[in-house]
């Protein structure tokens, strides 16, 4: 029932964001959090955002401008490596206050 119930808000996180242009994982998170725990957000949200954009890609392939991406990709891979070396180095109950204070500060 719990993967159930995941799925189901899930897919219309996609469908809002997919419509809004983002915001899935803002949604998510909360989910995330009280079904599984603090540990299991970024792996969740990470592979969720990473099959979201990959549909993107896909439908909107010939509009991507190339050089931009190619300016933008060093950046967001040393980003992508770096947050992931933080979220093993973390503890798990300053990760969820860290959660806990940023869904707070963000205007939504």
């Amino acid at each position: 029932m719990v993967i159930f119930s995941l799925a189901i808000v899930s897919f219309f996180a996609w469908l809002i964001s997919t419509l809004a242009g983002g915001g899935s994982p803002f949604m998510l998170i909360p989910l995330v959090n009280s079904i599984q725990g603090a540990a299991s957000v970024p792996p969740v949200i990470t592979i969720g955002m990473f099959l979201g954009n990959a549909h993107r890609i896909g439908l909107f392939w010939r509009y991507i401008d190339w050089k931009l991406t190619l300016w933008y990709a060093p950046g967001g891979i040393l980003g992508a490596m770096l947050g992931a070396y933080t979220f093993t180095q973390i503890h798990i109950d300053w990760l969820q206050l860290l959660i806990g204070v940023f869904l707070v500060v963000i205007p939504i």
